[in-house]
């Protein structure tokens, strides 16, 4: 049986390749990253090569259309593999990342995984982590123990991993982390 992928480690992993990835072509990279249109299409590789590293059968826009899913196996037998990751990749900042998270909530799976962007403030991605918080509260189910993971990146700072807002939440706590470590 896989080991389940815990959000400080999924974490550590991501910032490691992205990292990795804005080594080479930073310039040409950062022009790409900087046109909304494209930052999925520079994103999904990264997240797909993520995964099959670590192990897992990888799929993009797989059920129910989510940008990535990890899973353990491959196989149309349903009792043999189970939904490991559930990643959605938001292009928008503030826009339609709370319908994602809406999404990741009615999939059960091992961990869940929003990446977005924000500007320089923090007001704004306060405002809409309550925002997750109140609908999140407002399901009258849950699964057992839901665990989250919000990357949130900032707009002018992209390949400054550093400056990544990221937040698990599990056990309905919402702790940010500081540079991989919860703080």
């Amino acid at each position: 049986m896989m080991e389940r992928m815990e959000p400080k480690k999924f974490w550590i992993l991501l910032k490691k390749e992205i990292d990795c990835w804005w080594e080479n072509d930073a310039e040409e990279k950062r022009s790409k990253f900087e046109d909304l249109t494209q930052r999925t299409c520079l994103m999904i590789p990264l997240l797909v090569t993520l995964g099959r590293n670590n192990g897992y059968h990888v799929e993009t826009e797989a059920y129910p259309r989510l940008d990535v899913g990890y899973y353990s196996a491959c196989t149309p037998e349903w009792s043999k593999w189970s939904f490991e990751v559930a990643i959605e990749h938001e292009n928008q900042p503030y826009q339609a990342w709370c319908d994602e998270c809406s999404k990741l909530m009615a999939i059960n799976a091992g961990l869940k995984v929003l990446i977005s962007y924000y500007s320089e403030t923090n007001e704004e991605l306060n405002k809409e982590i309550e925002e997750f918080l109140s609908i999140y509260e407002s399901r009258l189910y849950h699964q057992v123990d839901d665990k989250y993971l919000f990357v949130f990146i900032p707009l002018c700072k992209f390949n400054e991993t550093d400056q990544y807002a990221v937040y698990e939440f599990s056990n309905n706590k919402l702790q940010k982390f500081d540079n991989g470590e919860k703080s």
